[in-house]
């Protein structure tokens, strides 16, 4: 938000201070509900708050995070409230629509890009969007802000569907296999079941729908998966939704906090953790 703020010609970041919390707040109080949701046990390497703390002051805990982040956002205009409202509506229906597809790879690529669109997309493209209005900048430069943002944050989630398959679970500070265990058709099952022979992909399908998965499972999903190429397929795709976050800057001044920007969205997909 600072770097969006300063490519638009600001000198300094402090009439946006509050509003970056609001949205960190946000955000915060959605990975709080999340590890509940997934009865994740770890968050970064710790205890998540749901194992630490228990379910209920970790329900309430993320409901309070919510209502300081809108106390924050209650200096700025009503269109950046409003704005603020349709992305926590936007997280919402992105899970009730994730739930509705657990265990069934049939839902297909656009429920997925649905669901990533309201999970993750939707709150950075409001941040961004939030920033450049306050900015006083053209809609049109709004509006290409606001698409930066959420093609970073869909490349984002590509990338973090990948490193649940792939990635280093000691950097990542969680266990491997999350989505696969909870049943949650991502980019990466998505794509594998589309490109298994049709013995792999019966044997898949039968996997993925187990609802009590054992170690031995998500180690042969894994091996599907690879048989399957998925790992350059959708490494690929991360990369286009990255290539668009960057035309998305063109109404963007030239200059080092451009630069950035483009090192941010480049970053989405290159991360380890």
């Amino acid at each position: 938000m600072a770097a969006v703020f300063r490519s638009l010609g600001a000198t300094s970041t402090r009439p946006i201070h509050s509003l970056a919390a609001a949205f960190q707040l946000i955000h915060t109080a959605t990975l709080v509900h999340d590890d509940v949701i997934d009865h994740a046990e770890t968050r970064r390497g710790r205890p998540s708050m749901p194992r630490a703390f228990g379910v209920p002051l970790a329900i309430v805990g993320g409901d309070y995070l919510f209502v300081r982040a809108f106390e924050l956002a209650a200096e700025y205009s009503k269109s950046i409230i409003l704005r603020c409202g349709e992305a926590c509506a936007d997280l919402v229906e992105g899970e009730v629509l994730q739930d509705a597809s657990r265990f069934d790879l049939s839902s297909g690529r656009e429920h997925y890009f649905r669901v990533v669109e309201r999970k993750t997309a939707a709150i950075i493209g409001a941040a961004l969007a939030s920033v450049a209005e306050i900015a006083e900048v053209p809609p049109a430069t709004v509006d290409a802000l606001q698409s930066y943002g959420k093609s970073v944050g869909i490349a984002f989630q590509i990338r973090d569907d990948l490193l649940d398959v792939y990635g280093d679970p000691d950097l990542l500070g969680k266990p491997l296999y999350t989505d696969l265990r909870e049943g949650n058709p991502t980019l990466v099952s998505l794509e594998t079941y589309a490109r298994l022979d049709p013995r792999h992909q019966a044997e898949f399908e039968e996997l993925f729908q187990h609802r009590r998965k054992r170690t031995k499972h998500l180690l042969r999903l894994r091996e599907l998966t690879d048989l399957a190429g998925t790992d350059a397929v959708v490494s690929r795709e991360s990369m286009e939704w990255t290539a668009r976050a960057i035309r998305a800057l063109e109404p963007v001044p030239d200059g080092p906090y451009r630069r950035l920007l483009e090192r941010l969205a480049h970053g989405a997909v290159e991360r380890r953790f």
